[in-house]
């Protein structure tokens, strides 16, 4: 044995056998694998730091779309229908203070799930440029607020039962929703339809003219992105059936006083002249079912109740308040002149912009009227009719079920 493996022999006796175990040990485990370096290029954000975002489409799929994790430069999607890689599409994104479509090339996909009745493929997506996405920071609200369906939601809920509420109540919702949209704070933070919603309430609120109340709403929708507008239309069509049941009886005058007032609620001085009304009063036209007329200014008509008053001029005395009962009707006129133009002749073509749904109305008289209505309710009362020619003496229509024969959506 040579002087080396003396001294190994030695030194290794010299180590305490603890010590020694303890080595061993150490060396029998395996070392971990170091992780690999991370390659990408953008920080990935899951759906959890996309509550911003509304809604996600892929154009030239036909599949359902949902994002698993989104950055400025790609995104992972899932659909169930085949992503073939080297593919290229476009995406579209939308959501709070954020819109945008970008093109996208598929790097690779894989198919996720054969468990359910429909397959799933998963694909890594590169966009052609990079796009800017909104702070993934939690922005603290000023007050706790409770989760909430969706402004739109209410409305689509508030609409169909309209014709059941009065003015009243309809405005007490239109209100509280009006108030969880103000206490987001900035116009910024709100939903497109609560930005609609804070347009119309205010005028509501202080009794403005319908049609200054429409024209306020269309201002508002005609500010939104253009890329919003489309898809606020069902929405501006439930706001406008909800103006139609408020805007005649949303001053605390016409909501408040009882149906057997004895006198109207003069607002100005009395005028020399009847026809140039106060605008809290309708000047109509009423057409009774047996072919009889009455014409006169009323503050209370509203689809929802049995009858209304009809005075001959808004300074008119109290004996000469007629009430008149909506079953023993045909329809009511709202006109713009008593007399109107006996030579001109209505336009029969409906625009491009006419809005709500195009119906031809006959009833059991064999009269015959074409327009566009919002709140036409088969099992209704009755339901309203905008006329064709906006240039016409009748500025909308009253139409009583009971009279119609025949209701034909053009």
């Amino acid at each position: 044995m040579s002087p080396l493996d003396l001294d190994l022999a030695n030194s290794v006796e010299a180590v305490p056998f603890s010590v020694r175990l303890a080595e061993r040990r150490a060396l029998a485990q395996p070392r971990p694998t170091p992780r690999p370096a991370e390659r990408r290029a953008h920080v990935r954000r899951t759906t959890r730091d996309l509550e911003w975002l509304d809604s996600v489409r892929l154009t030239g799929s036909t599949g359902c779309v949902r994002l698993l994790d989104l950055s400025e430069g790609g995104a992972l999607l899932e659909v169930d229908a085949p992503l073939r890689p080297g593919i290229k599409l476009v995406l579209e994104l939308s959501g709070r203070n954020f819109d945008t479509s970008v093109s996208l090339e598929v790097l690779r996909s894989s198919i996720n799930n054969l468990a359910a009745a429909t397959s799933l493929y998963r694909g890594a997506c590169v966009f052609d440029r990079l796009i800017e996405l909104p702070s993934s920071k939690p922005i603290a609200p000023k007050r706790a607020l409770p989760r909430f369906v969706g402004t739109d939601a209410a409305l689509l809920y508030l609409h169909a039962r309209a014709l059941g509420m009065d003015s009243r109540q309809i405005m007490h919702v239109l209100e509280a929703l009006h108030t969880r949209a103000a206490a987001k704070g900035s116009r910024a933070e709100r939903e497109p339809a609560e930005t609609l919603l804070a347009a119309i309430v205010p005028p509501l609120r202080r009794a403005a003219p319908r049609e200054d109340v429409v024209a306020i709403l269309y201002t508002s929708l005609r500010g939104l992105p253009e890329k919003v507008q489309p898809r606020m239309q069902k929405t501006t069509t439930r706001l406008l059936a909800l103006i139609d049941q408020c805007a005649a009886a949303a001053t605390p005058e016409a909501v408040d006083t009882p149906e057997d007032t004895t006198t109207p609620t003069v607002l100005e001085p009395a005028l020399t002249n009847a026809d140039e009304a106060p605008t809290t009063f309708q000047r109509m036209v009423v057409r009774y079912a047996d072919g009889k007329i009455a014409k006169g200014f009323s503050q209370d008509f509203h689809p929802s109740r049995a009858q209304f008053s009809l005075w001959p001029a808004v300074n008119a005395a109290p004996s000469e308040r007629t009430i008149v009962q909506i079953q023993t009707l045909k329809a009511v006129f709202f006109v713009k002149d008593f007399n109107g133009n006996p030579g001109y002749r209505e336009r029969k073509m409906f625009t491009a912009r006419s809005q709500g749904r195009r119906v031809e109305v006959t009833f059991l008289d064999t009269e015959v009227i074409l327009g566009t209505t919002l709140n036409y309710r088969p099992d209704g009362e009755g339901f309203f009719v905008n006329p064709v020619d906006p240039a016409a003496n009748n500025t909308r229509v009253f139409v009583v079920a009971a009279a119609v024969k025949r209701v034909r959506f053009l």
